[in-house]
Parts: structure tokens; C-alpha cells; sequence
């Protein structure tokens, strides 16, 4: 995705555009939604988090270009989204530090190395 193929950019930008798309807001209804733009919002001056991704952060994040520090959590959340959109499947676990341990030590008896243990891939 970091660099992605020609052949694939327009699929993954409109994996991004869908994961990312702004949420339609409710028309307003009654006498008041009737008065104008003294009870609105000013629709040329969205409030928008560090973190939600713009368009260019996709483009970035597809053509392997830097991302510059302050625009780093958004990217990230492209990639996030984009890598959830195209696997196969995904699994979430709310794990205790105890519960960790245990499915670690599993892990190990099953034969899988500690190298790559969970433990010391999340340090």
C-alpha cells in the first residue's frame, strides 16, 4: 500500500474515500431551521481533528512520499483502514496483562518461537 502498484491506486483511494467520507448531517426541521444562518454553522469552517485524514494523506501514504510530522497519526489512519478494507480477516481481543501471558505461553507450546511472541513484539 506504502508505494502502491499503478494497477491498484484507484482501488485502495476508494477504499479510503468510503472508510473516510463525511457523515451527512440531519436537515434541520421546524420554524427555526427556517430563520437562516444566524442559528447555523458556518459551513466554510469545519472543526477537523489532527488526526482525521485528508485526501492528500492518502495520495502520500500511495505514492511512498514522506509524510510530514504533523500529518503522521492521519496517515496512519488511512493505512489502518486500508489494511482492514483489503484482509481477509481481522480478530480484536481485549486482553489483560495475565490473559497475555498465558495466550503467549500457549503460543509457545504450540511451538511458535519466542522471537515473535506477542510480548515482545508489543514491547
Amino acid at each position: 500500500m506504502v508505494g502502491a502498484d499503478p494497477e491498484r491506486v484507484a482501488e485502495l483511494r476508494e477504499l479510503a474515500r468510503r472508510a473516510f467520507a463525511p457523515a451527512k448531517e440531519a436537515q434541520p426541521a421546524g420554524l427555526l431551521s427556517k430563520l437562516g444562518p444566524i442559528f447555523r454553522r458556518v459551513p466554510a469552517a469545519p472543526v477537523i481533528p489532527a488526526t482525521q485524514p485528508e485526501p492528500r494523506d492518502v495520495e502520500i501514504l500511495l505514492a511512498g512520499a514522506y509524510v510530514p510530522p504533523d500529518r503522521i497519526g492521519a496517515t496512519w489512519r488511512v493505512l489502518e483502514a486500508l489494511v482492514q478494507a483489503t484482509a481477509w480477516g481481522s480478530t480484536r481481543m481485549g486482553l489483560t496483562a495475565a490473559q497475555l501471558d498465558d495466550l503467549d505461553f500457549a503460543l509457545a507450546r504450540g511451538g511458535v518461537s519466542a522471537a515473535v511472541g506477542l510480548r515482545h513484539l508489543l514491547t
